[in-house]
Parts: C-alpha cells; structure tokens; sequence
C-alpha cells in the first residue's frame, strides 16, 4: 500500500476510534469519558464539539433527548467504523484519494483564514455607504463581452454614438437583452457582481461606465435611473450594522484571496509545453474519467515557473491523485491548465502552511477529524444502501403515494407576448381576448420574436414556467394567461395546447424507486444496521456525565 494513503488511513482511524488508552483521570472535564464502545472512548469534550455544532445548525434548544440522539449517533459512528468489515471503503482508491485531499484542503482552509480572511475588516464609512445602498434602487442596461479587447471595441464605438439598441443585438443572444438594449430593469445592493454593482451605483444617471472587470467577463453600464429612500434614520442604520459589516467583510473574500495568491505567486507567469499539455490531455481516459491511459514515463517538461519545473510523468501522477469530482471537470486544454496552476498554487501554499506549523494546529486537527468521519459515514451510507433491501409492499406503496413524480412530466404549447410595460401588457391583454389574431400583437408590441402563426409549435415541459406554471395549466386551450412579471417584463400568454403526463409502469421503474424509498428512509435504515452490529459490542453511556454537562455559551441556573 502507498505510504501516504496508509498514513492517512491511520490518522483517520485514529480520529474516529478517539483515545483507546483508557487512562483519563477524571480531573480535565473535557477528557472525561461519557461513553466507551468496547475498548473505544468517546470523550466529553468530543460529543461537546458535536452536541454544539448540532443545536447552533439546527437552532433547537438543549434537552436531554437531543443529547442522547447525537451519543448515540457517535456510537453508531464507531461502531460502523471498527465493529464492520470495511475493506472495501479502506482500500477504495477514490476513498484514499479524498481521504489525502481531505487533509490538505483543511489545512489550506486554515492557511485562509489566518492570512486572507482575518485581515478583513469593514469599516464605518463602508458600512454606511452599504447601508445607503440597500437603500437605493438603480436602473441599469449594460453590453457584456469576454474579453477586455472585445469591451474597449464596444465602448470606442459607443464613444463614436453607435447606440445600446444597436450593440446589444449584437453582443446578447438572449433575445430580451438584444431586444431592449440590454436593459436589466431595477436592482439594489446585494443583486448583482460586485464589481459591476460598485461601478453602477457610483455612476450618475446617464452616465457611461468604462469596461468593468466582473466575475464572468466585462461589462459597460449605463445608469438610466436611481430610486432612494427618502429618509434613513441612525437607529435603522444601528439595527442592521452587524448584518451589514458581515456583508462587507463577505464581498471582500474573493479579492482579497486574488490578493494574496498574486502576493505569492503570479499564475500567469507559468510557461506551459503545449506539446506536452496535449499529450497529456490526450492521455486522459474520458470512457474512464476516475484514470488516466496507461502509458510509459515520459520525463519531459509540461510546465514551469521561476525555476521549479514539473515533467509531464509528475503531472499525469499529480492529476491521477486528484479526487473523481476534480478530474471530471477537466473538458479541454484550457481547463487542464488551469489544473496545473492549480498544483503549482497548492505545492506553495502547502509550503507556506508547513513553514508556518498550520499542518500541527489543534482545530485543523479537529476539524480534520469531523470531515474525515463525515467522508467515512458517507461511503458506509452507500455500502449499507447496496447491502439493504426494501419489501415489495414498501416500494409498490411508494410509488402509488408518489405517483406524479413517476409520471412522465405534463408539457403546454404556448405564445408568447412581451413587453416592459404593465400597462400596455394590460391593455394588450383586453384586446387579445377580444381578437383572434394574437400574432398580430406579436408582430407589432412583443421584444420577444415569435413565429407568424398560431399553428402547433410542439409541447415545452411545464415545469419550465416555475411559479407561474398553474396559472398556465388551469387557463382553457385558445386564452390569454396574464401578464406574468418575468425579470421586469411583463409577458402574456396564449394556450396553443396542453397534454397530461402519463404514469409510468412500475416493472419499468422499480429500481429507480426503490433507490428513491432507500433515500428517504437512509437514516432509519443505517441505524437499524448499527443497531444489529451493537449486539456484540459492549456499550456503557455515563449518564451522569451527559445529564449534568453544561452547554458553552448557555446560563444555568
């Protein structure tokens, strides 16, 4: 076995299996024992950790019933982990693959925290000038493009008095945005990118931004209105101060990790073999995405950077190790490389948390030691899932309660009418129940092209309409249903046809809803298979230990 995967597999033994000595004395609250599972000890400080995650995430009060249900759950958890036969979860490959990814993304997420997220702070002004915002409403359009050379065209043009209607029909493929110039209606603090939201709300009505760096590309605004609130008062502002200065110090997150990762290395800077970089593309096994082709070492250089140079063979190494759910999002060169930026980056983090004794800390060890039983409990939910067996009464009783989500989906033929105005939809609307020729209407009032006519067009699946979705089933075949504000639009509806789902023969079906009655019933389900293992172990709870515990953080009188 690898000697990393079997380091790893004894720290997380040794995490969830807690202290096997048997030598606490008593005198440390926090290490005195409230339960052992054979020669297994589970500390009071251990369930304490638990028990508090539990009622802070489920904001239930302390009693005593809670504070059994969570022991017994880390009994169980021991008890699965080393009364069962888990072979097959310890030498799963991808189970060690998340297992080491596990350990590093913790101790990074630590690294963050102590050089990235604790030197965040939110100011007064800023806070204020938040609380302003969430008080203003602006009205924006806006041209998108991917690139900056793509942005500055735009914008020159826009400079030489080409119009938004103009550009917009040529830059958006969504026929709304390319038929109204890129309008995007209202929106406040909060709503959009933060960077396009900082650059709207400093602009002056009429105004023309510059391209704006935003998450997905760039983007010129232009303000076409702005609501205020009349009057803000300081005992609001102090009401929501708190909420906001989280706020604040949440949108400086992602810059501030782009600041730091460009303090320490600057990604761009990486020279790539393309040559190289295909062939490892190529050798990627897409029937087989979890490996890589089997192919012989080829030591030569994919990427470098200031000197460190990795070969292809310590790359297709590097990627094999990576967890399925990484390497699957892996579609072409470009991704791949992003990849290999990424191991560049986390080789000199992983640097840096060492040199700083981050890997040693006790709450990355502890926070290591709940996601390791959390990704242990996971694969065992799965083996235990396989392992069960549902009755047929069960999943034939299932399926009739159920029977709509095991029906194939009900889909309408509609037309559609859009506008920006709620009162021209409401005055389109009396005169389209009064007319046959709803397409007319189309032609001359809707932003949204339609076809001519008002001939079947084919059948869209109704759960696409959301919300609105049983208004338009329940309207007859041949009205109007509306308007609908839709993202500040206001659409009408023409009913063209509606067809019901049909039922769908259980026999066809049968795994698909077993899989789905197991779902629903996992937890019961793993219990009932712990408690059959906890037969042959021998359990002792101190009840006067978890009875007289006192909750951090809560007054007892």
């Amino acid at each position: 076995m690898d000697k990393h995967i079997l380091i790893c597999l004894i720290m997380s033994f040794l995490l969830l299996t807690g202290n096997s000595e048997g030598k606490e004395t008593g005198k440390d609250p926090n290490k005195e024992i409230i339960a052992s599972v054979g020669s297994y000890n589970i500390t009071l400080s251990g369930f304490s950790s638990r028990y508090v995650d539990y009622l802070i995430g489920a904001g239930v009060n302390d009693n005593n019933m809670i504070r059994e249900s969570i022991l017994n759950n880390i009994i169980n958890e021991v008890v699965l982990y080393n009364f069962d036969d888990n072979s097959r979860i310890f030498t799963d490959t991808e189970y060690q693959r998340e297992l080491k990814s596990t350990q590093k993304e913790t101790i990074l997420a630590y690294l963050k925290d102590q050089e990235v997220y604790k030197n965040i702070t939110a100011s007064d002004d800023e806070i204020r000038d938040a609380f302003v915002r969430v008080n203003e409403m602006v009205a924006a359009r806006h041209l998108y493009a991917k690139t900056k050379e793509e942005a500055d065209e735009l914008y020159e043009q826009l400079k030489s008095g080409v119009g938004f209607d103009v550009l917009a029909k040529q830059v958006f493929t969504d026929s709304v945005l390319k038929n109204n110039g890129g309008y995007l209606g209202y929106f406040t603090w909060g709503d959009m990118d933060p960077a396009f939201e900082d650059a709207a709300f400093s602009l002056k009505i009429g105004e023309i931004s510059r391209p704006v760096k935003t998450a997905n590309g760039y983007s010129i605004i232009k303000v076409e209105n702005k609501v205020v609130k009349p009057l803000l008062t300081e005992n609001e502002y102090l009401n929501k101060k708190d909420h906001l200065a989280q706020v604040v110090r949440m949108r400086k997150m992602k810059p501030a990790e782009r600041a730091y990762v460009k303090s320490i290395m600057d990604l761009e800077k990486i020279k790539f073999n393309e040559q190289s970089v295909n062939s490892v593309f190529s050798n990627l096994n897409f029937s087989e995405p979890q490996e890589l082709k089997k192919i012989g070492d080829k030591h030569v250089e994919c990427a470098s950077y200031e000197g460190k140079k990795y070969l292809q063979f310590n790359i297709e190494n590097e990627i094999r190790e990576l967890p399925l759910y990484q390497k699957n999002k892996i579609k072409n060169t470009s991704d791949l490389k992003a990849v290999i930026k990424g191991i560049f980056l986390r080789d000199t983090l992983d640097n840096i948390a060492v040199a700083k004794g981050y890997d040693t800390v006790s709450v990355v060890k502890q926070t290591f030691k709940k996601l390791v039983t959390d990704l242990f409990m996971r694969y065992k939910t799965v083996e235990v899932m396989k392992k069960s067996s549902v009755p047929d009464s069960v999943v034939y009783a299932y399926y009739k309660e159920n029977i709509k989500n095991f029906s194939s989906p009900r889909e309408i033929s509609v037309k559609e009418l859009v506008v920006n105005n709620k009162t021209l939809a409401d005055s389109l609307r009396i005169y389209a129940e009064k007319s046959v020729d709803f397409d007319k209407f189309i032609k001359e009032y809707s932003l949204k092209e339609n076809d001519g006519d008002n001939e079947f067009k084919g059948y869209t699946d109704l759960d696409e309409y959301g919300s609105i979705k049983d208004s338009l089933w329940n309207s007859s075949l041949g009205n109007i249903a509306g308007p609908f504000n839709i993202d500040d639009h206001f659409v009408l509806f023409k009913i063209i046809g509606k067809k019901d789902g049909k039922p769908l023969e259980l026999d066809l079906i049968k795994d698909r809803v077993a899989a789905l009655v197991k779902k629903e019933i996992h937890d019961s389900l793993l219990r009932k298979y712990a408690e059959n293992l906890r037969k042959s172990v021998k359990i002792k709870i101190n009840y006067d230990i978890l009875w007289s515990y006192k909750v951090p953080g809560l007054s007892y009188k």
